[in-house]
């Protein structure tokens, strides 16, 4: 006899990668696809259009302060975009940090990331922080030997600059964001150079 099979709604939220040529990773809430996530950045819309397989790969780990997460429809006050859900993206704040931090990181496949971040209280209510990021994988990744890349090679530039002012009355933010993102893939160059490449 059969048993009826029982269908749940997985609530977590998946990250995968959904395109090995251009290394997006995509993510899923509720079983949909990223195209119905509202990516937002201090609850202001964020990441659209050609920028959303790679909003991940823009937000450096080090500079983040939180994620909050809203599955399901979520209230539009912040956008109307949201179909599966709302990602809330929470960057260092100048007034809750002080001093400088660095670290860098190197894998196996010599990629190498290099972070800086530092703030500056000029008084009691006005604040100022620079973050900075540098990612490059230059080398490339062929497990399966099939001739194409399986990852591609990226070198990226992230530079923020911000002020914040809290007073008693008010509080006013003011940041600037400069992103350069350079990614190549597809055949790998011994397979372009070889001889069977040009029949």
């Amino acid at each position: 006899m059969l048993q009826p099979r029982r269908v749940t709604a997985n609530p977590s939220v998946d990250v995968s990668y959904s395109d090995a040529a251009t290394g997006a990773r995509q993510i899923k809430l509720l079983g949909l696809s990223g195209t119905y996530v509202q990516m937002l950045t201090e609850n202001m819309p964020n990441l659209r259009g050609a920028a959303l397989p790679y909003s991940l790969g823009f937000v450096p780990g080090p500079w983040m302060q939180s994620i909050q997460v809203s599955k399901g429809a979520a209230s539009v006050k912040n956008g109307y975009e949201s179909i599966t859900g709302q990602i809330n993206l929470e960057f260092l704040k100048p007034q809750a940090t002080d001093g400088i931090r660095a670290n860098a990181y190197l894998d196996s496949d010599i990629k190498a990331e290099a972070n800086l971040d530092g703030s500056v209280h000029l008084n009691e209510r006005l604040s100022t922080a620079t973050l900075l990021h540098f990612e490059n994988r230059q080398t490339e990744h062929d497990g399966n030997g099939d001739g194409f890349m399986d990852m591609p090679r990226i070198r990226q530039y992230n530079i923020m600059h911000r002020w914040a002012y809290v007073s008693p009355l008010w509080i006013s933010q003011l940041s600037m964001r400069l992103l350069r993102d350079e990614r190549t893939g597809g055949q790998s160059n011994a397979h372009t150079g070889s001889p069977d490449a040009e029949l």
